[in-house]
C-alpha cells in the first residue's frame, strides 16, 4: 500500500510524491507544510513562517560545551589513572588495557552523544 498525504490546497488524500492532487488538480510541491497557526504553505527546511513569523520546527537547545566534552575528559584522567597503576608504558600489558580503556570510553561517549 502506498504512503499517503495531504494536498496543502485542498486538504485531499494524496498519494505521497504524486505531482498533481487527483481532487482538485493543482501541482503538489513535497517539500512545503502548512504552517498551523496562518495556514499559509512554507518550506520544511524553514525556521518560521515568512508571513507570520511562528516557528516550524522546534529549536533544538544549544550544546554545553563542558557538557559534549565531558567524556574526553574522563578519557585523559583514565588513563593517566591507568598508567599510574600499571607502571611501565612499553609492556605489551599496559598498551593493550591504555587501548581497550579508550576504546570503551570513546563508545560510551558516542552513544551518550547520539542519545542528546
Amino acid at each position: 500500500m502506498a504512503r499517503m498525504g495531504k494536498c496543502l490546497s485542498c486538504g485531499g488524500r494524496v498519494e505521497m510524491y504524486a505531482p498533481v492532487c487527483p481532487h482538485c488538480h493543482k501541482q503538489l510541491n513535497w517539500n512545503m507544510v502548512n504552517c498551523p497557526a496562518c495556514g499559509r504553505a512554507v518550506s520544511k527546511k524553514a525556521a518560521a513562517c515568512p508571513s507570520c513569523g511562528n516557528p516550524i520546527k522546534p529549536a533544538k537547545p544549544p550544546k554545553n560545551s563542558l557538557q559534549s566534552c565531558g567524556g574526553c575528559i574522563g578519557a585523559v584522567v583514565g588513563v593517566v589513572i591507568l598508567l599510574g597503576v600499571l607502571g611501565d608504558i612499553r609492556s605489551p600489558s599496559t598498551i593493550a588495557a591504555v587501548v581497550i580503556v579508550v576504546v570503551i570510553l570513546g563508545v560510551v561517549a558516542y552513544i551518550k552523544a547520539k542519545a542528546t
